[in-house]
């Protein structure tokens, strides 16, 4: 299977049997969903959009130790977070955009309905989530599906930080 990069064009998970996958998309205990699901078949490799380093590799679920997460830190101190892939990359390494970071892992044992995907989230230093859809993203609304395109350091991007270093 070609490796499959956010950097070019892949479908956000629409809504399924098991909910939604845009940021903010309400969850159970009146929580929210705190990234993006990116739509792609299981085994597909994933490219990281940023340059950064592999500070943790996790477990999303306690109950099931099957399913795997990784987490790239930018120089910037964002941790930008990828679950249901089974990493690629050692703890510690460089990871380099365009680096293939990880497979995505099926989900389909554990959630009955729900579309093939991967989760990306990013987290600031301070502990925020930030929306990757605004800050990396473009949907493209007009084709009446939404699409996924990583671009270089967008004005939002800019602006957070701006905001937000000078507080610090």
């Amino acid at each position: 299977m070609n490796p499959i990069s956010i950097m070019g064009v892949l479908p956000l998970r629409g809504s399924d049997e098991q909910g939604s996958g845009y940021f903010g998309a309400p969850r159970r205990g009146g929580r929210t969903h705190n990234g993006i699901d990116i739509a792609a078949p299981p085994g597909t490799e994933i490219l990281s959009p940023i340059d950064g380093k592999v500070t943790k590799h996790g477990y999303p679920y306690k109950d099931d130790l099957t399913f795997r997460y990784i987490q790239i830190t930018s120089s910037q101190n964002f941790h930008h977070r990828f679950f249901y892939l089974d990493p690629l990359l050692e703890l510690g390494a460089d990871a380099e955009e365009g680096f293939i970071i990880g497979r995505v892992q099926d989900l389909t044992s554990r959630y009955r309905g729900i579309t093939s995907h991967f989760h990306y989230e990013i987290k600031t230093e301070w502990g925020e989530y930030l929306n990757p859809t605004e800050l990396y993203l473009q949907e493209n609304s007009t084709a009446g599906e939404a699409q996924a395109k990583v671009v270089k350091m967008p004005p939002a991007f800019k602006r957070y930080l701006e905001k937000h270093r000078k507080g610090s």
